[in-house]
């Protein structure tokens, strides 16, 4: 049940909810926020597969004397920021959603500590945008510092420049863009809403 849903039967002056019927909309609440909470976590440990076959690769090449070349991280270190900010994103995302579990141990037990924790899901999930488009936007110097090393070193050529200086920056302005169209007309009114239908819930009425 979406936010104007349970405002709709809230407000109605006609409205007289059963114990039944305010026990739909609860489980219907409650059924949403688990929904989302399980794809935010599926969403992390989707992500954390390729970093972890990312990060293995780099650490066998570091250590391996076969081809192709190891890793010189006297003249190839910028691979260690642009390795490492991931990661960063990563374990903040994380904690975020573990300290959104931690806040709301018992969201189930009325509408009102349902909407409570729906709004504050909203508030992680726009944290979790902001976390992404400041990652995003820090990757392109990074991954030009990272393409100027491997040219230094003649581990890559021409080839690189284009999916470097042109593929990767689109990519992100597509991303980023995409993002603040949905913090701005997605999850910022959603946001409003849950606020301003949990203040009406604490006024006196049914929980």
């Amino acid at each position: 049940m979406n936010p104007e849903q349970i405002e709709s039967l809230w407000r109605s002056p006609h409205n007289h909810p059963t114990p039944a019927e305010l026990a739909g909309q609860r489980d219907r609440l409650i059924a949403d926020l688990r929904r989302r909470r399980r794809t935010s976590q599926g969403l992390l440990w989707v992500t954390a597969l390729p970093l972890l076959a990312f990060t293995a690769r780099i650490a066998l090449r570091s250590l391996s004397g076969d081809a192709p070349p190891p890793v010189d991280w006297n003249a190839e270190w910028a691979v260690i920021p642009f390795l490492a900010l991931p990661w960063i994103g990563w374990f903040l995302l994380l904690r975020h959603h573990w300290n959104h579990l931690r806040r709301h141990p018992d969201y189930d037990r009325s509408i009102r500590a349902g909407l409570e924790a729906s709004l504050d899901e909203n508030r992680v999930e726009r944290q979790r945008s902001l976390v992404i488009c400041g990652l995003l936007a820090a990757s392109v110097p990074l991954l030009l510092l990272v393409v100027q090393q491997l040219r230094a070193v003649h581990k890559a050529g021409d080839e690189i420049l284009l999916p470097a200086l042109v593929g990767w920056p689109l990519y992100v302005t597509a991303m980023i863009g995409w993002l603040v169209w949905g913090y701005c007309h997605r999850l910022l009114p959603r946001g409003r809403q849950l606020e301003h239908l949990l203040a009406a819930y604490r006024e006196p009425g049914p929980a």
